[in-house]
């Protein structure tokens, strides 16, 4: 067996390496949009959460409203009724209706003024998940156009590479190039080739057999490792040049 067909069977498996770091960047760059459109879905819930709750607080504050609207009213009568007495209980019963209003009317005061603060609060928090949104908007857009950019030329690094793996496959012989196929489907990026060292497959570290050893380091035939079926490759080969 001519020793060129592993040299060609290592250059694929190098060149397959170089396409795994290709598609990695690939990937890496799409996460880039990824990353943005998983924050755009984040803060649009929140955002609906945060509208709910602004729905809530609104609620509250009318009915807060209306009740302190009737507190007052309540009181205003009582000291109307204090200055149109004509006996000592229509006054201590005025006078006690305000001594339970009052410190009534007072405290739903301040529960108005801290649900405007709420309403406040979350009508800011609303504006500025807004901001982020607009300005997601317009980064994804920036973005997409240089993920798809770069994408493209990952893709062409990749075709270029294809196309010489395909041209040294092509010259190798047939029963070669189904072996390293077959391997290659299992262990793509995962070197799918293997040398022997020191008597064991370097990859699964089985130990092969002398009459094999001996036909790998003769280059007399592709051998595969009875246990990974990896094909072997011998030390013959340089380190430079092995997988």
């Amino acid at each position: 067996m001519n020793k060129k067909y592993l040299i060609n069977l290592i250059e694929i498996q190098n060149l397959d390496n170089q396409t795994c770091v290709h598609l990695k960047n690939i990937d890496s760059h799409r996460e880039r949009i990824t990353s943005i459109e998983q924050k755009q879905i984040e803060q649009t819930d929140l955002k609906q959460l945060k509208t709910k709750q602004l729905q809530t607080f609104n609620s509250s504050l009318s009915k807060l409203e209306a009740e302190l609207f009737m507190v007052e009213k309540q009181i205003k009568k009582s000291k109307a009724n204090l200055e149109v007495a004509t006996n000592q209980q229509q006054l201590d019963a005025s006078n006690k209706e305000l001594q339970v209003m009052t410190p009534k009317a007072s405290a739903l005061e301040t529960d108005v003024l801290e649900m405007y603060d709420k309403i406040e609060l979350c009508q800011d928090e609303i504006a500025q998940i807004d901001t982020f949104l607009d300005g997601a908007a317009t980064t994804l857009a920036t973005i997409t156009f240089e993920v798809e950019q770069d994408v493209k030329a990952e893709q062409l690094e990749i075709k270029e590479l294809e196309q010489r793996i395909e041209a040294l496959l092509e010259g190798c012989p047939k029963d070669i190039k189904i072996a390293f196929l077959q391997a290659n489907e299992q262990y793509r990026f995962k070197n799918p080739l293997a040398f022997i060292n020191e008597g064991t497959c370097n990859r699964c570290h089985y130990l092969i057999d002398k009459n094999i050893q001996n036909q790998v380091e003769k280059h007399f035939s592709l051998e595969l490792c009875p246990n990974c079926a990896r094909p072997l490759i011998a030390l013959s080969i340089t380190r430079t040049e092995a997988p």
